[in-house]
């Protein structure tokens, strides 16, 4: 008797840890923000998304989409260190593009990818704006957009940090223009 209880215990706890996984891995955080500046040209609303690791999820371009966005930024980790997926999320890329305008960051996993640039020219060609360093000014909106790139996640920069001994790159010539 004690041997069937252990083991239902056993099958209840997987099967919880299987439920929190998947639910961990597919669930879409949503939060608003209302920002007032008055600089700003008229109203207009910014769709973020991040992580999405070589998952094109069908629920947040929809949202996307019915959100009506000005403006998309995409903040790393579009594609994963694996590049699973690649033609899928080039796809989606573009359906995004047609949503509003696109603009892109890099992730740790793409900058791990051994063909780096060769995904940079998809993601253009896709529509993406794809921003290494760099500013973009929106004169209909009067919005700025900076983007910086993650060039500093390679597995020896993780290693680094852990040990306390990782060196930052000075970034503040890109926010002080």
């Amino acid at each position: 008797m004690e041997y069937i209880f252990i083991t239902a215990f056993a099958v209840l706890i997987i099967a919880l840890l299987v439920v929190f996984l998947y639910f961990q891995n597919n669930k879409i955080d949503r939060t608003y923000y209302e920002i007032k500046n008055e600089n700003a040209a008229k109203s207009f609303r910014i769709v973020h998304l991040s992580d999405l690791h070589s998952k094109p999820f069908k629920k947040a371009l929809k949202i996307t989409q019915d959100l009506k966005p000005d403006v998309i930024c995409i903040t790393g980790d579009f594609i994963n260190d694996r590049g699973k997926n690649r033609k899928k999320m080039l796809e989606y890329a573009s359906s995004l593009c047609k949503t509003a305008p696109v603009y892109y960051i890099t992730g740790n996993h793409e900058r791990r990818l051994d063909d780096f640039e060769e995904l940079m020219q998809e993601l253009k060609s896709a529509g993406f704006n794809v921003l290494l360093n760099e500013c973009v000014h929106n004169d209909d909106l009067n919005l700025t957009i900076l983007g910086l790139d993650e060039n500093q996640a390679d597995f020896e920069d993780y290693k680094a940090r852990k040990n306390g001994t990782f060196v930052y790159r000075d970034m503040s010539k890109f926010i002080n223009e």
